[in-house]
């Protein structure tokens, strides 16, 4: 999993104990990178990597918008480390993030509501308008993230987009 472009990303002085693959994707290739940090303190990391001019676009709006929720709210998404494109292998393209352990429970639906709202609550556009500087994906699908002036435009057409999909 781990190849010496995405080494680079890795914090400086650490060695890499193992990799291993973990999860499922249906688009590309998901892992585990298990490291020891510089002061010998095991630390682990994601890591996405996918192919083609569409992978590089969903690897590369997903580490923009998880730096943003990450920004807003640091324990509410993993912190992105970096996003890139393999050196000698132009089609592959790589995301890399802290490791998350997750859990098969679900989240109390109050809470999680109260989080969610505080992000959008926190979260300032820079045009004023709703929507994201660039194309996000669910899964392999672009999302409608065009700037709106109003929340009920916005929400109206990813709606439609995603129904059209």
């Amino acid at each position: 999993m781990s190849h010496a472009d995405d080494r680079q990303d890795l914090p400086k002085g650490c060695r890499v104990v193992s990799t291993e693959s973990h999860g499922i994707s249906f688009w590309g290739h998901t892992g585990r990178i298990n490291v020891e940090l510089e002061d010998g303190t095991p630390f682990s990391f994601f890591m996405k990597v996918v192919s083609n001019e569409r992978g590089k676009n969903m690897v590369h709006g997903e580490y923009e918008s998880m730096k943003a929720i990450h920004t807003l709210l640091p324990d509410f998404a993993p912190k992105p480390i970096a996003w890139g494109t393999y050196q000698d292998v132009p089609d592959m393209h790589y995301l890399l993030c802290d490791y998350q352990e997750m859990t098969d429970d679900m989240p109390d639906p109050h809470k999680f509501a109260a989080r969610l709202a505080t992000l959008h609550e926190s979260s300032k556009s820079p045009t004023g308008k709703f929507g994201f500087h660039m194309t996000t994906y669910s899964g392999n699908l672009p999302q409608m993230t065009e700037w709106e002036d109003s929340w009920e435009t916005f929400f109206a057409k990813s709606l439609k987009k995603a129904l059209d999909l």
